[in-house]
């Protein structure tokens, strides 16, 4: 760092000044202080060389500033501040260079990369799949960076649940590898492990232990004596299968030894020790150690805390809910609860997955039990917002969340009469009104619910001639498609009885 500072120095005081020759050492150390973890720093460097670039038009160097300050903002958890530098060199290396050109599959690698870590794994694939395609006219077809793009695909593809596509991706990788080096590397180690992973992943855990045992021993014959981040993800799949297994003791030697490794590889506070700690902790859950498995998460949860970089809000929430889990399990039911509402919560702030939606259903209908209406109608709304952006705009998953929360607010009236209960009946009914539009055009059973919940209402408050066309309609809909049982019917029949006695 000294020879760089005095190198900056000597073009700054040259005569004349070499102002743009020094913003190449200010880049260089910028990475320095990059790769020492002084994120700030490096940042104020590579700002510093990227204007003095812009000043001279010299675009390629201005480029790459942009994505050396985009790297930079991925790190700190800086994610839509790092697409908007990284997508702005893009245009300037599609303006500038060949269409096919290694530079521009690089950077759209970085921009999928920061996708998958924001959870949008749409775009992350379809970035990797454009920066493939430029490689594979750019290279030799069996060349290791071709290997190394279908590894990136294979991996969203496993995180998008699509095992058997992932897995013709690390396959054609490991291929490629095994041509390359015919005696063994890392790199095949890598690939053994991922299409291990998904034999994990579709529940063939034979065939699983199989290709990890492959992956480790081609580990232990070439490089017995290194510590880095695969061999912790190797270790931990071993604990992943074994815990599948039952082998619970097995699982966590495994686990353990994976924590151990990422502690003397890095630094506390980085997700893979957070991810360590969680699994252990899932094990000792597994055992129905609570207390435990509480420890654990905790210690997880307080690692996350100390991530140099923006906590991920994914394993935050992750954490949280299995804490609040073990609480449950332990009596301390309310405690418990309100670990899992900030789990929630944060869900609430991720890019929308429909198994949160479920999550939240999950807690709202627990709160809607013990009567504590408000946390219930938050987690509600926290599924439907995340249905809304995930499903089509008539999708009966979607109705369902607008039932639950009409019966919030049903409910809350009838256990709240001492307020001005009105406005819950009009917000019950509009609910239900809007789920009724959706069960209607899916001819879904839940139409006849539906239509007698609105009938109850307009029941309750005299408008019986009302309530008796919505008591009707429900009666009608069963000569329609809808299937239904003959009890039900029975109660449709009783609710128009009910209605014409009362209106006499």
């Amino acid at each position: 760092m000294k020879y760089y500072q005095q190198s900056y120095d000597m073009l700054i005081n040259a005569q004349p000044q070499r102002e743009l020759a020094s913003s190449y050492v200010l880049s260089d150390i910028g990475w320095i202080l990059n790769i020492r973890g002084q994120y700030n720093e490096a940042l104020d460097h590579h700002k510093h060389a990227l204007k003095i670039r812009k000043t001279y038009s010299n675009y390629l160097s201005v480029s790459s500033s942009l994505t050396n300050i985009g790297i930079i903002y991925k790190k700190i958890g800086k994610y839509n501040d790092a697409l908007d530098c990284l997508k702005e060199s893009l245009q300037i290396k599609e303006k500038y260079l060949p269409h096919v050109h290694q530079e521009i599959a690089k950077i759209l690698t970085t921009i999928a990369t920061i996708y998958s870590d924001m959870d949008e794994l749409d775009n992350s694939l379809e970035y990797h799949q454009k920066s493939l395609e430029i490689i594979q006219k750019c290279l030799p077809p069996e060349h290791e960076n071709i290997a190394r793009n279908l590894n990136h695909i294979g991996t969203i593809l496993t995180k998008k649940e699509k095992y058997d596509e992932a897995l013709d991706y690390f396959i054609r990788a490991l291929k490629i590898k095994e041509n390359i080096f015919p005696n063994g590397h890392l790199s095949i180690a890598l690939s053994l492990n991922n299409i291990g992973y998904i034999y994990y992943r579709k529940k063939d855990y034979t065939l699983a232990l199989d290709y990890f045992e492959k992956s480790m021993n081609m580990r232990e014959n070439l490089y017995s004596n290194i510590n880095n981040p695969m061999l912790v993800n190797l270790l931990t799949n071993f604990g992943l299968v074994y815990l599948k297994l039952h082998k619970y003791d097995s699982a966590l030697t495994y686990h353990v030894r994976a924590l151990n490794v990422s502690r003397i590889i890095l630094p506390s506070g980085h997700f893979t020790i957070t991810e360590c700690l969680t699994n252990i902790a899932i094990v000792y859950r597994e055992m129905k150690d609570y207390v435990k498995a509480f420890q654990y998460f905790e210690k997880a949860l307080k690692n996350e805390g100390e991530n140099p970089t923006k906590g991920n809000m994914l394993r935050l929430a992750y954490n949280y809910d299995n804490m609040g889990v073990c609480l449950c399990y332990q009596g301390d039911a309310q405690t418990g609860l309100e670990y899992r509402m900030k789990a929630i919560r944060l869900l609430g702030k991720v890019y929308p997955r429909l198994q949160y939606a479920r999550t939240a259903d999950t807690i709202g209908d627990v709160y809607l039990g013990l009567e504590r209406y408000d946390s219930a109608l938050e987690c509600f709304y926290i599924s439907l917002n995340i249905k809304l952006k995930c499903l089509s705009a008539n999708d009966v998953r979607t109705a369902e969340t607008l039932m639950n929360i009409g019966d919030v607010f049903f409910e809350k009236e009838k256990n709240e009469r001492w307020k001005s209960n009105e406005q819950y009946k009009i917000k019950s009914r509009f609910y239900y009104e809007k789920a009724l539009e959706i069960y209607t055009k899916n001819k879904h059973v839940n139409t006849i619910h539906t239509l007698n919940r609105i009938g109850i209402i307009y029941e309750e408050i005299h408008k019986y001639h009302v309530a008796l066309q919505y008591y009707r309609k429900a009666l009608e809909t069963f000569g329609t498609d809808i299937l239904s049982d003959d009890s039900l019917k029975e109660i449709c029949e009783n609710n128009v009885a009910r209605i014409k006695w009362l209106m006499n």
